[in-house]
């Protein structure tokens, strides 16, 4: 998958989300690394347990098809 695609998936993810946690732990993540790094990011165990929920849901087909979700927004 090249970069253009990850980005875009990612923020497919992210419009479809729900999750709080998952969210704040995104936004810390991206303002706290300064652009491209290869620096750890602690997470909560909230965060840890909102990050793998949202795996989980991805890996189990528990998500809306993007042009479906931005249909609302169109």
């Amino acid at each position: 998958m090249n970069l253009q695609a990850t980005k875009l998936e990612l923020m497919q993810l992210i419009l479809e989300s729900k999750n709080k946690d998952l969210l704040h732990a995104l936004l810390r993540m991206l303002q706290s690394s300064g652009g491209p790094s290869t620096s750890v990011v602690k997470l909560t165990a909230s965060e840890k347990q909102a990050v793998q929920e949202g795996l989980d849901d991805f890996e189990n087909g528990r998500f809306t098809d993007f042009e479906e979700f931005m249909k609302e927004f169109r």
